[in-house]
């Protein structure tokens, strides 16, 4: 869930995030603009109104009379069981009764992102922002549900100017080069993710979104050194256990590269397509 920190801001910084916001604005109106007939995306940052899906959700209904407090924490309890269709009916519940809270916003954006609603959750999103600029989780979570749904502009903007902000924030480097990656263009995306590395060498995810950029460039060794280093941080990583196998393949080992596959299919048994297709 989200945390806010208070942390003080020098007076450069605060110009930077004004500069910052005018960024979003701009990137609001290019998101709008770009959304074909999703209702939702229609609406501007300052005519926010939610539209409550009219869905059967199976969840069980949201207790009346609850106020905001107890509603932030049963989202919560929701959404660490997995229950995000439920965490979905609660925090649509405490934005009607708490419209000025950032956090709310950004839950429920989290509470749709998690179901897959991109779409559906760039508004929550969006209004996070616009409510608290200086929110880099909620400008993250808006850049990475723009870039998944194909708003691919929108996410580029808030990240490259995210960075510029706050030139130390790994997160941002990562779905950075994630939205170069998107754009293909894959010279970008390499340098992003070794950016994200260089402040945060530990990430497994980045060092495979490293290895995959390597890996498209036919850069053989040094994919492997990423996809190695990524198994070492988490070696539960089944996707890069798999394309680990992708590499000795393409290098002829094809001895070292069924071992790979199998080592990835019993961690997690639906990359079978994927392994097959590699073969």
């Amino acid at each position: 869930m989200t945390e806010e920190t208070n942390q003080p801001k020098s007076s450069g910084k605060v110009v930077l995030y004004f500069f910052l916001l005018l960024a979003f604005l701009f990137a609001g109106v290019m998101f709008i603009s770009n959304t074909g007939n999703h209702a939702e995306s229609k609406r501007s940052s300052r005519s926010f109104s939610p539209k409550f899906s009219e869905r059967k959700q199976k969840s069980t209904p949201v207790p009346k009379g609850l106020d905001a407090a107890s509603l932030n924490k049963l989202g919560a309890e929701q959404m660490e069981k997995k229950d995000y269709g439920g965490a979905e009916q609660t925090f649509r519940q405490l934005v009607k009764i708490k419209k000025d809270d950032p956090a709310g916003f950004h839950n429920l954006g989290m509470a749709l992102f998690s179901q897959e609603k991109y779409a559906a959750s760039l508004p929550y999103f969006q209004e996070a922002v616009n409510l608290n600029p200086q929110s880099e989780e909620s400008i993250l979570s808006f850049a990475n549900a723009a870039r998944l749904k194909g708003d691919i502009s929108v996410s580029k903007t808030l990240l490259e100017n995210l960075v510029k902000v706050s030139p130390q924030n790994a997160k941002a480097f990562m779905n950075l080069g994630l939205t170069y990656d998107a754009m293909k263009d894959l010279q970008s995306a390499t340098k992003a993710y070794q950016q994200s590395l260089t402040l945060d060498p530990a990430n497994p995810t980045a060092r495979y979104n490293l290895g995959n950029a390597y890996l498209r460039s036919n850069q053989l060794d040094k994919a492997k050194a990423e996809y190695q280093q990524a198994i070492e941080l988490k070696p539960d990583y089944a996707k890069a256990f798999s394309n680990l196998g992708n590499v000795f393949l393409k290098q002829g080992d094809t001895t070292s590269s069924q071992k790979y596959f199998r080592m990835a299919l019993q961690l997690d048994p639906k990359l079978r397509e994927r392994v097959k297709s590699a073969r």
